[in-house]
């Protein structure tokens, strides 16, 4: 087993255990690891939507914080814009986002 599940497996087992006892136990995610999944759902995002609406968005910029995805370039029109923030929004770990995209005719 590697390091890294041994000491996940401990993690679990030790909350598992603390909250049997009554004690309220709280996973926080370490910055690098935050960093790691905002690069990925940006990541994500894009694809899907380079792969999905490739004709419709122009200069598409993908941000990612948090989870919070920041959308931005120029939607050709409102619903490529409303389409790309639901399609966003469907993508796994994203809990926001700010549509930033600028519909252009």
């Amino acid at each position: 087993m590697s390091d890294r599940k041994g000491m996940n497996l401990f993690a679990v087992i030790l909350g598992c255990s603390m909250l049997a006892a009554g004690t309220t136990v709280t996973f926080a995610a370490s910055d690098s690891s935050t960093a790691s999944s905002d690069s990925e759902i940006s990541h994500q995002v894009l694809n899907k939507l380079t792969r999905e609406m490739p004709e419709n968005i122009t200069g598409l910029k993908v941000e990612t914080q948090d989870g919070v995805v920041t959308l931005s370039g120029r939607a050709h029109t409102e619903t490529s814009k409303l389409r790309a923030a639901q399609d966003a929004r469907r993508v796994p770990g994203v809990t926001d986002v700010k549509d930033n995209l600028r519909v252009t005719m």
